[in-house]
Order: structure tokens, then sequence, then C-alpha cells
């Protein structure tokens, strides 16, 4: 029983259009943000074992082509972002003059756990869906 309210309470909040069109999914992003969750390291190849908080700058010396890390949401996933400006998807690093990094744009997981976040100067900021 409780897993059918599960499903119905995630098939509510993941609802891509209601067949009347009255409601429309909408994101915005959340007043959380925590504080230091991720440490940065600067890596020529990408880690065997990953590990949770840290964000992974993979690459030579000045040509990093990916950022690898830990899924915040505690799924557990690794995630590879893409930094080669000529291929999509492609984020970018933002360095801080306090050695903070940020990742932009947010990244959106549309299989899994569903994840839509930004990492600001270390932290997670969160995206919350609104059904309106």
């Amino acid at each position: 029983m409780i897993k059918k309210i599960m499903k119905l309470v995630v098939g509510t909040l993941y609802k891509s259009k209601n067949t009347t069109g009255s409601q429309k999914e909408t994101q915005v992003p959340s007043k959380k943000l925590y504080k230091k969750y991720y440490t940065y390291e600067s890596i020529e190849d990408i880690p065997d074992n990953v590990k949770p908080n840290i964000i992974y700058h993979v690459g030579e010396n000045n040509f990093k082509w990916l950022v690898v890390l830990k899924c915040p949401c505690g799924c557990g996933d690794t995630l590879q972002l893409n930094l080669l400006k000529d291929t999509s998807p492609s984020w970018r690093v933002k360095f801080h003059t306090d050695g903070d990094v940020s990742i932009y744009p947010s990244v959106n997981r549309i299989i899994n756990c569903r994840s839509h976040f930004n990492i600001t100067k270390n932290s997670v900021r969160w995206w919350e869906v609104w059904i309106r």
C-alpha cells in the first residue's frame, strides 16, 4: 500500500502534462543552499573510485575536458559532465577568488534519481518542481 502511495506522489510530482492542459510543470531554484558540500581536486585521469563530496576536474595542464562527481542526492551514481564546448551538452567551471568552484549550467538528471541542481561555490542549490 505504501509503495502505491509513493508511486502516486512521485508520478504527480513529475507529471509532464495534464490531459486537460490546466496544470503545467515549472522548475524554480530552491532557497535551500547547503554549505560547502564539495571540495575541488584537479586530476589527469578519471579516478577508479569516485569519492562523495569531491569535484574531480579531469584533464592535463590547462586543458580540462571533464568534471566527475557523485550525485549529491545520495543515490550513489557517478556523474560525468563534459567540458568540451563543441559537444552538447557541455558545462563550464568557474573559479572564485576564495578557491571555490561553480559549475554552469545546472545538472538536470532525466533518468534514475531525477535530481536537478546547481553547484555554486562548492555548495548544492536544488531546483524544486512546482505544478500549477
